[in-house]
Protein backbone atom coordinates (compact mmCIF):
# COMPACT_ATOMS: atom_id res chain seq x y z
CA UNK A 1 0.00 0.00 0.00
CA UNK A 2 2.61 2.59 1.20
CA UNK A 3 4.38 1.73 -2.00
CA UNK A 4 1.45 2.84 -4.08
CA UNK A 5 1.29 5.99 -2.31
CA UNK A 6 4.61 6.71 -3.43
CA UNK A 7 3.70 6.14 -6.87
CA UNK A 8 0.85 8.55 -6.89
CA UNK A 9 2.48 10.98 -5.06
CA UNK A 10 5.85 10.99 -7.41
CA UNK A 11 3.42 10.94 -10.34
CA UNK A 12 1.63 13.69 -9.04
CA UNK A 13 4.58 15.69 -8.32
CA UNK A 14 5.92 15.17 -11.79
CA UNK A 15 2.06 16.62 -13.48
CA UNK A 16 3.25 19.69 -10.49
CA UNK A 17 6.43 20.51 -12.02
CA UNK A 18 5.25 19.88 -15.59
CA UNK A 19 2.45 22.65 -15.36
CA UNK A 20 5.16 24.90 -13.18
CA UNK A 21 7.47 24.36 -16.20
CA UNK A 22 4.42 25.06 -19.10
CA UNK A 23 3.07 28.43 -16.77
CA UNK A 24 6.31 29.71 -17.24
CA UNK A 25 7.18 29.14 -20.46
CA UNK A 26 3.33 30.58 -21.70
CA UNK A 27 4.08 33.81 -19.58
CA UNK A 28 7.84 33.64 -21.40
CA UNK A 29 5.93 33.56 -24.73
CA UNK A 30 4.04 36.30 -23.69
CA UNK A 31 6.59 38.51 -23.03
CA UNK A 32 8.50 37.67 -25.62
CA UNK A 33 5.77 38.48 -27.86
CA UNK A 34 4.76 41.80 -26.90
CA UNK A 35 8.25 43.09 -27.05
CA UNK A 36 8.13 42.23 -30.69
CA UNK A 37 5.11 43.90 -31.12
CA UNK A 38 5.86 46.91 -29.42
CA UNK A 39 9.35 46.93 -31.22
CA UNK A 40 8.04 47.05 -34.45
CA UNK A 41 5.40 49.83 -33.18
CA UNK A 42 8.31 52.06 -32.57
CA UNK A 43 10.49 51.28 -35.72
CA UNK A 44 7.26 51.80 -37.80
CA UNK A 45 7.26 55.41 -36.36
CA UNK A 46 10.53 56.02 -36.29
CA UNK A 47 10.33 55.04 -40.14
CA UNK A 48 7.60 57.47 -40.96
CA UNK A 49 9.28 60.26 -39.23
CA UNK A 50 12.30 59.35 -41.75
CA UNK A 51 10.15 59.02 -44.57
CA UNK A 52 8.44 62.97 -43.36
CA UNK A 53 12.15 63.87 -43.27
CA UNK A 54 13.21 62.52 -46.69
CA UNK A 55 9.59 63.93 -47.84
CA UNK A 56 10.70 67.67 -46.40
CA UNK A 57 14.31 67.56 -48.30
CA UNK A 58 13.41 66.44 -51.67
CA UNK A 59 10.27 69.07 -51.53
CA UNK A 60 12.89 71.44 -50.41
CA UNK A 61 15.58 70.84 -53.38
CA UNK A 62 12.75 70.93 -55.86
CA UNK A 63 11.45 74.64 -55.08
CA UNK A 64 15.18 75.77 -54.68
CA UNK A 65 15.49 74.60 -58.24
CA UNK A 66 12.05 75.89 -59.83
CA UNK A 67 12.75 79.31 -57.79
CA UNK A 68 11.44 82.36 -60.45
CA UNK A 69 14.46 83.74 -61.35
CA UNK A 70 12.58 87.13 -62.20
CA UNK A 71 12.62 90.15 -60.64
CA UNK A 72 9.72 91.08 -58.09
CA UNK A 73 8.80 94.38 -57.11
CA UNK A 74 9.62 95.66 -53.65
CA UNK A 75 6.22 97.86 -53.44
CA UNK A 76 4.57 94.96 -54.53
CA UNK A 77 5.96 93.05 -51.73
CA UNK A 78 5.57 95.63 -48.89
CA UNK A 79 1.87 96.40 -50.22
CA UNK A 80 0.88 92.51 -49.47
CA UNK A 81 2.74 92.35 -46.10
CA UNK A 82 0.75 95.45 -44.92
CA UNK A 83 -2.40 94.12 -46.27
CA UNK A 84 -1.72 90.35 -44.11
CA UNK A 85 -0.98 92.53 -41.54
CA UNK A 86 -4.05 94.67 -41.24
CA UNK A 87 -5.99 91.17 -41.34
CA UNK A 88 -5.43 90.74 -37.92
CA UNK A 89 -5.90 87.36 -37.77
CA UNK A 90 -4.96 84.97 -34.80
CA UNK A 91 -1.75 83.56 -34.66
CA UNK A 92 -1.24 80.03 -36.06
CA UNK A 93 1.72 77.80 -35.20
CA UNK A 94 2.57 75.78 -37.97
CA UNK A 95 3.76 71.45 -37.06
CA UNK A 96 7.01 70.82 -38.35
CA UNK A 97 6.44 68.81 -41.54
CA UNK A 98 8.32 66.14 -40.09
CA UNK A 99 6.04 65.54 -37.66
CA UNK A 100 2.69 66.76 -38.88
CA UNK A 101 1.51 63.22 -40.40
CA UNK A 102 2.16 61.65 -36.82
CA UNK A 103 0.25 64.33 -34.70
CA UNK A 104 -2.60 63.57 -37.18
CA UNK A 105 -2.60 59.95 -35.93
CA UNK A 106 -2.34 60.59 -32.73
CA UNK A 107 -3.01 64.26 -31.47
CA UNK A 108 -1.23 63.71 -27.95
CA UNK A 109 2.42 64.12 -29.33
CA UNK A 110 4.07 66.30 -28.00
CA UNK A 111 7.75 66.21 -29.66
CA UNK A 112 10.89 63.49 -30.24
CA UNK A 113 13.67 62.93 -28.19
CA UNK A 114 16.60 61.96 -29.10
CA UNK A 115 20.12 61.22 -27.54
CA UNK A 116 22.85 60.42 -30.54
CA UNK A 117 24.50 57.62 -29.88
CA UNK A 118 21.58 55.59 -27.64
CA UNK A 119 18.65 53.86 -28.19
CA UNK A 120 17.03 56.89 -27.16
CA UNK A 121 14.85 58.03 -30.60
CA UNK A 122 11.01 58.18 -29.33
CA UNK A 123 8.60 60.08 -29.50
CA UNK A 124 7.07 62.06 -26.18
CA UNK A 125 3.59 62.31 -25.12
CA UNK A 126 1.23 65.32 -23.32
CA UNK A 127 -2.07 64.39 -21.63
CA UNK A 128 -2.37 67.13 -19.16
CA UNK A 129 -6.12 66.25 -18.74
CA UNK A 130 -5.06 62.45 -17.60
CA UNK A 131 -1.34 63.07 -16.62
CA UNK A 132 -0.06 59.29 -16.09
CA UNK A 133 -2.16 58.06 -18.82
CA UNK A 134 0.87 56.96 -21.26
CA UNK A 135 2.35 55.13 -18.06
CA UNK A 136 1.24 52.21 -19.65
CA UNK A 137 0.28 52.59 -22.88
CA UNK A 138 1.72 52.34 -26.03
CA UNK A 139 1.30 55.02 -29.07
CA UNK A 140 -1.56 53.55 -30.47
CA UNK A 141 -3.33 53.89 -26.60
CA UNK A 142 -3.34 50.29 -25.87
CA UNK A 143 -2.49 49.06 -22.32
CA UNK A 144 1.05 47.33 -22.51
CA UNK A 145 2.20 44.47 -20.46
CA UNK A 146 4.74 44.94 -17.79
CA UNK A 147 4.93 48.44 -19.46
CA UNK A 148 6.74 46.78 -22.69
CA UNK A 149 6.84 49.37 -25.32
CA UNK A 150 5.37 52.42 -23.28
CA UNK A 151 5.32 55.74 -24.23
CA UNK A 152 7.79 58.75 -22.86
CA UNK A 153 5.45 61.18 -21.41
CA UNK A 154 5.86 64.74 -20.04
CA UNK A 155 4.65 66.06 -16.35
CA UNK A 156 0.73 66.38 -16.68
CA UNK A 157 1.40 69.98 -14.97
CA UNK A 158 3.57 71.30 -17.81
CA UNK A 159 2.63 74.26 -19.70
CA UNK A 160 3.79 76.36 -22.41
CA UNK A 161 5.48 78.99 -20.44
CA UNK A 162 6.81 76.50 -17.83
CA UNK A 163 10.46 76.77 -17.03
CA UNK A 164 11.19 73.27 -16.46
CA UNK A 165 9.80 70.05 -18.25
CA UNK A 166 9.99 66.85 -16.75
CA UNK A 167 10.15 63.99 -19.01
CA UNK A 168 9.79 60.59 -18.01
CA UNK A 169 10.43 57.17 -18.77
CA UNK A 170 10.66 53.32 -17.76
CA UNK A 171 13.79 51.71 -17.03
CA UNK A 172 13.46 48.96 -18.96
CA UNK A 173 15.45 46.02 -18.37
CA UNK A 174 16.40 45.75 -21.97
CA UNK A 175 17.56 49.38 -21.36
CA UNK A 176 15.19 50.53 -23.97
CA UNK A 177 12.69 53.64 -22.89
CA UNK A 178 15.01 55.18 -20.11
CA UNK A 179 16.66 52.22 -19.37
CA UNK A 180 20.00 53.30 -20.55
CA UNK A 181 20.17 56.95 -18.55
CA UNK A 182 21.99 54.74 -16.10
CA UNK A 183 24.76 54.36 -17.95
CA UNK A 184 25.29 58.16 -17.19
CA UNK A 185 26.65 57.25 -13.93
CA UNK A 186 29.91 57.09 -15.29
CA UNK A 187 31.34 60.53 -16.43
CA UNK A 188 32.91 59.49 -19.40
CA UNK A 189 29.70 58.00 -20.83
CA UNK A 190 28.30 62.05 -19.99
CA UNK A 191 31.38 63.73 -21.85
CA UNK A 192 30.37 61.32 -25.29
CA UNK A 193 26.52 62.40 -24.77
CA UNK A 194 26.07 65.48 -23.24
CA UNK A 195 23.36 67.09 -25.70
CA UNK A 196 19.73 65.86 -26.03
CA UNK A 197 17.33 66.38 -29.36
CA UNK A 198 14.32 67.43 -27.51
CA UNK A 199 12.00 68.88 -30.49
CA UNK A 200 8.35 70.06 -29.76
CA UNK A 201 6.05 69.44 -32.78
CA UNK A 202 6.46 73.09 -33.53
CA UNK A 203 10.07 73.71 -33.07
CA UNK A 204 13.34 71.68 -33.10
CA UNK A 205 15.39 72.13 -29.69
CA UNK A 206 19.03 71.13 -28.33
CA UNK A 207 19.36 70.47 -24.67
CA UNK A 208 23.13 70.40 -23.09
CA UNK A 209 22.81 67.92 -19.82
CA UNK A 210 24.63 70.53 -16.62
CA UNK A 211 23.50 67.23 -14.36
CA UNK A 212 23.08 63.95 -13.82
CA UNK A 213 21.78 63.67 -10.31
CA UNK A 214 19.87 61.13 -8.07
CA UNK A 215 16.97 61.35 -5.70
CA UNK A 216 13.44 60.14 -4.32
CA UNK A 217 10.04 59.75 -4.94
CA UNK A 218 7.58 60.11 -1.68
CA UNK A 219 4.81 59.07 -1.88
CA UNK A 220 3.47 59.60 1.47
CA UNK A 221 5.27 61.79 4.58
CA UNK A 222 8.51 63.47 3.17
CA UNK A 223 11.65 64.52 5.42
CA UNK A 224 11.67 67.69 6.73
CA UNK A 225 13.26 70.58 4.61
CA UNK A 226 13.87 67.67 1.76
CA UNK A 227 14.08 69.52 -1.84
CA UNK A 228 11.69 67.25 -4.72
CA UNK A 229 12.55 67.88 -7.47
CA UNK A 230 9.78 67.05 -9.03
CA UNK A 231 7.42 69.35 -7.74
CA UNK A 232 9.21 71.78 -9.52
CA UNK A 233 8.35 72.89 -13.04
CA UNK A 234 7.30 77.01 -12.97
CA UNK A 235 10.49 78.41 -11.79
CA UNK A 236 9.31 81.97 -12.02
CA UNK A 237 12.11 83.91 -9.89
CA UNK A 238 15.78 83.74 -9.77
CA UNK A 239 15.76 81.87 -6.40
CA UNK A 240 13.44 79.72 -7.56
CA UNK A 241 15.49 78.80 -10.37
CA UNK A 242 18.89 78.72 -8.75
CA UNK A 243 17.74 76.83 -5.68
CA UNK A 244 17.03 73.76 -8.84
CA UNK A 245 19.99 73.97 -10.42
CA UNK A 246 21.70 74.08 -7.34
CA UNK A 247 19.54 70.82 -5.91
CA UNK A 248 20.49 69.46 -8.94
CA UNK A 249 24.14 70.30 -8.85
CA UNK A 250 24.15 69.06 -5.30
CA UNK A 251 22.83 65.77 -5.60
CA UNK A 252 24.97 64.54 -8.84
CA UNK A 253 26.75 61.29 -9.26
CA UNK A 254 29.64 63.43 -10.25
CA UNK A 255 30.74 67.12 -10.84
CA UNK A 256 29.89 69.13 -14.14
CA UNK A 257 31.39 71.90 -14.82
CA UNK A 258 28.48 73.34 -17.41
CA UNK A 259 25.38 74.89 -15.37
CA UNK A 260 22.34 77.06 -16.41
CA UNK A 261 21.55 80.89 -15.13
CA UNK A 262 18.04 82.24 -14.97
CA UNK A 263 16.09 82.95 -18.08
CA UNK A 264 17.34 79.56 -19.48
CA UNK A 265 14.98 76.61 -20.68
CA UNK A 266 15.34 73.52 -18.83
CA UNK A 267 14.25 69.67 -19.55
CA UNK A 268 15.09 67.35 -16.76
CA UNK A 269 14.69 63.75 -17.49
CA UNK A 270 13.76 61.19 -15.04
CA UNK A 271 13.18 57.03 -14.71
CA UNK A 272 14.08 54.58 -11.79
CA UNK A 273 17.12 54.20 -10.45
CA UNK A 274 17.82 50.96 -7.33
CA UNK A 275 20.13 53.47 -5.61
CA UNK A 276 17.53 53.46 -2.81
CA UNK A 277 14.26 52.57 -2.29
CA UNK A 278 11.98 54.48 -4.65
CA UNK A 279 15.16 56.06 -6.18
CA UNK A 280 15.13 57.61 -8.90
CA UNK A 281 17.96 58.86 -11.75
CA UNK A 282 17.27 62.68 -12.91
CA UNK A 283 19.54 64.38 -16.06
CA UNK A 284 19.06 68.20 -16.21
CA UNK A 285 19.90 70.13 -19.10
CA UNK A 286 19.65 73.60 -20.26
CA UNK A 287 18.89 74.80 -23.86
CA UNK A 288 20.97 76.08 -26.21
CA UNK A 289 21.19 77.56 -29.65
CA UNK A 290 21.06 75.22 -32.19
Amino acid sequence: MKKRFKGIAYTLGILVCLICIGVSAGTLLNRWYHRTEESKLLEELQEKKQASETVMHEEETTAEETEPKEKIDSMEVIKALISVKNLKQPKVRPILPEYKALHEENSDMYGWIKIEGTVIDYPVMFTPNDPNFYEDKNWNKEICYASVGTCIWIDGWTTEDSENTIVYGHEMADYSMFGSLSYYKDPNYYESHKYIQFDTIYEKQTYEIISVSKGIVYYDTKPEDEYLFYEHIELDSEDEFNAYVSNAKQKGWYDIDTTAKYGDKLITLCTCDGWATDGRLFIVAKKIEN
